[in-house]
């Protein structure tokens, strides 16, 4: 089996990316603007875990889970909105 068919394999079935992640990306952004200028440990643990929750959404071939973190997360949205 060649290299570019064991690849084809590996992201058939993935989740891939949806509205959650992109909010988690967006918070791991704004967390690496602030630790350029703090420089503390606590928040590169912090950025080292989004990124790893954002990785596992991402290659996640749990649809119904992933779906359903995703529709709550854009129903909390949606209540935010409309306050």
């Amino acid at each position: 089996m060649s290299i570019k068919q064991k690849l084809l394999n590996f992201f058939r079935g993935i989740y891939g990316n949806d509205h959650l992640n992109i909010a988690l990306f967006c918070v791991y952004l704004v967390i690496t603007v602030i630790n350029s200028f703090v420089g503390t440990v606590t928040l590169a643990v912090i950025n080292i875990a989004f990124i790893i929750c954002i990785f596992f959404r991402m290659f996640s071939k749990n649809f119904y889970k992933r779906s359903n973190e995703n529709a709550k997360f854009m129903a909390f949205c949606g209540k935010i909105k409309n306050i």
